[in-house]
């Protein structure tokens, strides 16, 4: 197929490119949609395409010098560390080949924001988000438009759409949460955090993204892919009973444990843990301020697994054989060695 070997240059003088880009509702739109995302390697040039002409909007058919130079300036200010093309050697053939790129933009920009400009043309609808949010101590089921479910834990946001479109099923998740994705082929479930998008057709799994610089991914059933948001070329496809750790160096592959989707049953699991992952457990998951005074009088490790349990049921047990006492007073717990 020709889009596959086009250059930047090529999808800015290609007609149909242009008109889809222009007007999305048109002939071309299915096409596009699906050459896109089973085109993963060509994708960057398309959109950067795509950018280009959509910011070119010419007042004049011939426009003035000051207007050229500023978008010329502004796009190679914008993009010089992004385009997917070959450096030349020399800086004036750089300057020129975007000189004359954007020439060829103001002349079909402009020919085509005055076709789609009547007064008749449809208007693109807007996309209303619904956006749920959870404080320390609290975690909530919330039902997504096309059936699928979501457990959200507590300290997460989740965002999505009123309505999924026809194509793809995208939502936003900051912290953590569990997915039953309901099946549908011809319409992706895509989660996106960070730095990864998670795509799914039907399936259940864990995304665990707190933590800016690591995200983990467990899946329970089905099948899921995991890529880079800035580079879809790298990615992973996990099976059942698989973890991804996916950090900005590499993706690691290991198998999940129980623990690791535990929360959405109402169960805390410690496994050897430390002091300072057991404080920052038991605020999150109960909305409190942990004071600890001293400290223990050796290497301090606790195992242990609670179901549906309170704070003082779990710190009660936990005192008795780790020899600390404990105070609740409202919001503030004090923990003493």
């Amino acid at each position: 197929m020709k889009y596959n070997q086009y250059d930047i240059e090529d999808f800015l003088a290609d007609k149909e490119f242009i008109e889809w880009v222009k007007n999305s509702k048109n002939d071309h739109s299915l096409f596009f949609e699906k050459w896109l995302k089973t085109n993963p390697a060509n994708i960057n040039k398309a959109l950067l395409a795509r950018e280009i002409l959509l910011s070119v909007k010419p007042r004049y058919l011939e426009p003035k010098k000051s207007e050229y130079e500023i978008v010329l300036a502004n796009l190679m200010r914008e993009n010089q560390n992004q385009l997917p093309i070959h450096r030349p050697q020399s800086n004036n053939y750089v300057w020129w080949r975007w000189a004359a790129i954007i020439i060829m933009v103001f002349s079909v920009s402009y020919f085509l924001n005055s076709k789609y400009s009547e007064p008749t043309q449809q208007q693109i609808p807007t996309v209303n988000y619904i956006v749920k949010t959870n404080p320390p101590g609290q975690r909530s089921q919330i039902h997504l438009p096309d059936g699928s479910m979501v457990y959200l834990n507590a300290e997460s946001q989740l965002k999505y759409p009123e309505n999924f479109g026809d194509s793809s099923r995208i939502i936003k998740l900051t912290g953590e949460a569990f997915f039953e994705v309901k099946k549908n082929r011809q319409v992706p479930f895509i989660v996106q955090t960070g730095m990864i998008v998670t795509q799914v057709l039907g399936t259940k799994f864990n995304v665990d993204a707190w933590d800016q610089s690591s995200t983990t991914v467990s899946l329970v059933e089905g099948e899921v892919q995991i890529a880079y948001q800035d580079n879809a070329q790298i990615n992973t496809i996990l099976q059942p009973g698989e973890k991804a750790i996916v950090s900005q160096e590499e993706i690691k592959l290991s198998t999940y444990n129980y623990k690791d989707i535990a929360w959405k049953d109402g169960v805390i699991m410690f496994e050897s843990a430390s002091l300072h992952d057991i404080k920052n457990t038991l605020q999150q998951w109960f909305g409190v301020d942990i004071q600890i005074i001293n400290s223990p009088a050796g290497p301090w490790y606790y195992s242990g697994k609670f179901r549906n349990a309170s704070l003082e049921v779990i710190l009660e047990r936990m005192s008795f054989t780790e020899k600390f006492s404990y105070k609740i007073k409202n919001d503030l717990v004090t923990i003493k060695f």
